[in-house]
């Protein structure tokens, strides 16, 4: 609240009351210095006339003895001189309360989100050169684990087990009874796999009569059996790979030639430099390469 000084009528006109009027506006100061904000004192001014000039004077010492305040004089011209002197605190409170800036943070950076694989096989290692492959033949079912968490890439390929790769390939139709090999025992994994293959003659057995579903598969069986799958769905199997600048051409069995020829052809298998190895055993890792880019060719197309 300001100090006011305010007019009062019938004041004495007297050119001796200055000394008095010096004496008030000290009192004023000392008493302003010592007041509360919301104080207001009221003194008596005389009635002055033309000396507005030495009033003005008075107030203007007060204004610089006050050092650290602000005061404000306004002069009224209506038969009396008044003036008022308002004391404003040095930080005075703004109309609105000031709100602390909000700190700016910088936008936090993204990062690709790392999903975890489908099939996370304890034995595969991601660094692995056949890691890909058996990723991709697992996740389209291509081929299963040996567990529920291995897959055991390096562990050669059964007979009975490509069967059922290519059993699954083909979207594991319904079939009903046992197949004819003595050694397939009924319920096992393969079982309705073998009555499959048997029956649109994509798989031989032994002489014996047996099926040798435990035996490891030869690259040059693999070959044949997949040779035969593909014509079985309806794939043109008819290109030829020139085989002469392999070593080992002449070590292919009679009946595993044309599929070798049309397997290389297809670029579903790859010598190891100059040999096709054609008696040499499979590894699953192997065959989920050999089965991946099967599908990628003529399944998934």
């Amino acid at each position: 609240m300001p100090f006011s000084f305010s007019k009062f009528k019938n004041a004495p006109n007297k050119w001796h009351i200055y000394r008095k009027i010096i004496k008030r506006f000290v009192l004023l100061f000392i008493f302003g210095m010592i007041v509360q904000p919301e104080k207001e004192i009221v003194l008596m001014l005389v009635r002055l006339e033309q000396k507005k000039e030495i009033v003005k004077a008075i107030c203007a010492a007060v204004l610089e003895k006050t050092g650290e305040h602000e005061w404000t004089i306004t002069v009224e011209h209506n038969g009396f001189v008044s003036f008022t002197v308002t004391r404003e605190d040095d930080a005075a409170e703004p109309d609105e309360p000031v709100v602390p800036p909000v700190p700016v943070h910088p936008a936090p950076v993204s990062r690709p989100t790392q999903t975890k694989p489908a099939y996370d096989f304890a034995d595969v290692r991601s660094g692995a050169w056949y890691y890909g492959d058996v990723m991709y033949a697992a996740e389209n079912g291509l081929m299963n684990g040996t567990s529920g968490s291995t897959f055991s890439p390096l562990e050669n390929l059964t007979r009975a087990q490509l069967t059922a790769v290519l059993y699954r390939m083909d979207g594991s139709p319904a079939v009903s009874g046992t197949c004819s090999f003595t050694d397939a025992k009924r319920g096992a994994y393969y079982a309705d796999a073998l009555v499959w293959a048997e029956r649109n003659a994509l798989v031989n057995g032994y002489g014996s009569g047996a099926f040798g579903v435990g035996d490891a598969i030869t690259r040059e069986q693999l070959v044949t059996i997949l040779y035969r799958y593909a014509a079985y769905k309806g794939i043109d199997v008819s290109a030829r790979a020139d085989l002469s600048g392999y070593r080992d051409a002449e070590k292919i069995s009679a009946y595993a030639r044309d599929a070798f020829g049309w397997a290389v052809a297809a670029g579903l298998i790859r010598g190891s430099g100059d040999l096709l190895n054609p008696q040499g055993r499979t590894t699953r890792a192997e065959y989920a390469a050999i089965a991946a880019r099967f599908h990628k060719k003529y399944i998934a197309k």
